[in-house]
């Protein structure tokens, strides 16, 4: 499978100024630095340290953390999420598109406190109007919070899709089940021995919350051995 997203998690640090790279480095980064009018990715600001396991194939461009073009807006860790109504939550972390670095998603965390973790939202960069210095700006038609789709990291997802495979199908079935997770788009792969069991199972993790896509490539015994009788007849009627 391939994954048109890029995910760049903001990781706050002290210590020497951070390097700048051109485009995308994906990962725990310093910052990045964005064209506020297309709220495309320019350049990435990474940590020294984090820099060098980069290898020498990414070289920084530069040391400073200044926008890099005229009119383009840094945005580091602490970034927040507002609209006419105030703070709406703190942004940890946005979704780029791998090929042009356009913003095409951002992971808002609102609420939280002691012993109380905050709830993760996934928002559209759609319904972002604009980009100032530490914030993003939620546009005024956009869905309120409450309908924003939640998200689950890949480990959480697959985790409850497992729970959930177990529910409509035997546990020895669901134990044959292959679950990949990446980005909360999913592939399943395996063998059971009907079709109902695959269509099941399939129908199961789709309606896990925060899967966003679904790759089916389950085969089932049954139909397996159909198929393979049916080839067999037609080469004998093909001899004959």
């Amino acid at each position: 499978m391939e994954y048109a997203r890029a995910e760049l998690r903001f990781a706050g640090g002290i210590g020497p100024r951070p390097l700048v790279f051109a485009g995308l480095v994906e990962g725990p980064i310093r910052g990045i630095v964005v064209e506020p009018d297309s709220l495309t990715v320019t350049h990435t600001l990474v940590s020294s340290g984090r820099a060098r396991k980069l290898g020498p194939s990414r070289q920084p461009v530069g040391e400073q953390s200044a926008p890099l073009a005229q009119g383009a807006i840094t945005l580091t860790a602490g970034l927040s999420l507002v609209s006419d109504g105030g703070r709406l939550g703190q942004i940890p972390a946005v979704w780029c598109d791998r090929a042009s670095g356009q913003i095409m998603d951002v992971l808002v965390a609102r609420g939280g406190g002691f012993m109380r973790p905050a709830v993760e939202h996934i928002v559209p960069a759609s319904a972002i109007h604009g980009v100032g210095q530490g914030r993003l700006v939620l546009s005024k038609d956009a869905p309120p919070a409450g309908a924003w789709p939640p998200y689950r990291a890949d480990a959480q997802l697959t985790r409850a899709i497992r729970e959930a495979l177990a529910q409509p199908i035997a546990p020895l079935a669901a134990r044959r089940i292959h679950v990949d997770v990446h980005d909360g788009q999913v592939h399943l792969s395996g063998a059971l021995d009907t079709q109902a069991e695959a269509d099941l199972a399939a129908r199961a993790a789709r309606g896990v919350i925060g899967v966003r896509s679904l790759v089916n490539d389950l085969i089932a015994h049954e139909s397996l051995a159909s198929r393979v009788e049916q080839r067999l007849s037609t080469l004998a009627e093909d001899g004959n």
